[in-house]
């Protein structure tokens, strides 16, 4: 293995190839699924209350419930994940900026159907 070091040796200019010893986040991998989840999750809601023009059992508002839950959850692994050292940031950074918009859409809703 030590003639790969000679192969991969950063000389200096632009071509050549670069390693690294960063790795994904397994905070940040899990805070991208919980958000793929939550915005499923949410979906499926919607689409049942939809179905039952609006007269949806209590089950479906639990789905909304838990769906901002899960966000939240999202959110906060994401910037804990973000804050590691050496890592890679596409993960976190996809479910944090997912979670967070996740977020603000069910507070927007939330506060709009308080209000109306």
């Amino acid at each position: 293995m030590a003639f790969l070091k000679n192969v991969y040796k950063d000389k200096g200019d632009s071509d050549s190839l670069k390693l690294s010893a960063k790795k994904h986040p397994v905070k940040g991998i899990v805070s991208t699924i919980l958000a793929v989840l939550s915005l499923l999750l949410f979906v499926a809601a919607c689409i049942l209350a939809g179905v039952k023009n609006g007269k949806a059992p209590m089950y479906v508002g639990i789905m909304g419930f838990m769906s901002f839950i899960i966000a939240i959850i999202g959110t906060t692994l994401a910037w804990m994940s973000l804050r590691e050292p050496d890592i890679r940031v596409i993960f976190p950074s996809i479910g944090g900026i997912i979670n967070g918009l996740s977020l603000l859409l069910y507070l927007i809703i939330y506060i709009w159907g308080f209000y109306l």
